[in-house]
């Protein structure tokens, strides 16, 4: 329990780092998610989420999540006819708007503070959902998330673009498949970490691909 705390703790902490540095119906929507979470998580009796440590083994496998995300939005691409660049893909990334011009700030916002809320906030309402719907409907449960998601890019983020809405449900599904293999969420938050810090990187002209 104490470790589900700290996390809490630390994801509400987040949350209102990001309702300062971005716009505020934006942040507040972030606070009002983790706080509906974290209610949710902690009055259910069922709840069997976990973080785990992060290690070498952990990084490793969100590097190869991170691969096979990539992979699959080339794919995805090509099957629907818009081929892609590597910059595009990770151009949806990186397209919620900050306040903030401090560069260091910008990047840890969308580098760290946004993958970990996002993340850890879909894998514990992944967790709830199998705790309503049975834990033999894990496929309707990953649908769902991943529709929500989707959902939650359309009309809080505004991404209109199909490929791109397409590619945050791939992201979506990938995060809940890694959480379902390693039976942990270090590993898919690990991911978004590094698509989102080779997103603003990129689009800061940090980094040359």
């Amino acid at each position: 329990m104490a470790d589900e705390r700290i996390i809490l703790a630390f994801l509400i902490a987040t949350a209102l780092f990001l309702q300062s540095n971005f716009n505020p119906l934006l942040g507040s929507f972030y606070v009002g998610m983790v706080l509906g979470a974290g209610l949710l998580f902690f009055t259910d009796p069922k709840k069997q989420f976990r973080f785990g440590r992060i290690s070498a083994e952990t990084i490793i496998g969100g590097f190869v999540l991170t691969g096979i995300f990539l992979l699959f939005s080339f794919i995805l691409g090509a099957v629907l006819g818009s081929p892609q660049t590597l910059q595009s893909i990770l151009e949806v990334f990186a397209q919620a708007p900050v306040l903030e011009q401090v560069l260091p700030i910008k990047i840890a916002t969308f580098g760290l503070f946004i993958p970990i809320v996002e993340t850890l906030v879909m894998l514990i309402f992944y967790e709830l959902s199998l705790d309503y719907l049975g834990r033999e409907k894990k496929l309707l449960a990953g649908f769902i998330i991943a529709a929500g998601f989707m959902l939650f890019h359309l009309t809080v983020k505004g991404v209109a673009d199909n490929f791109q809405l397409a590619q945050t449900f791939g992201f979506a599904a990938l995060s809940v498949f890694a959480f379902e293999r390693w039976k942990e969420g270090s590993q898919a938050v690990i991911m978004h970490i590094f698509v989102n810090l080779l997103a603003i990187l990129t689009l800061l002209n940090l980094l040359k691909i």
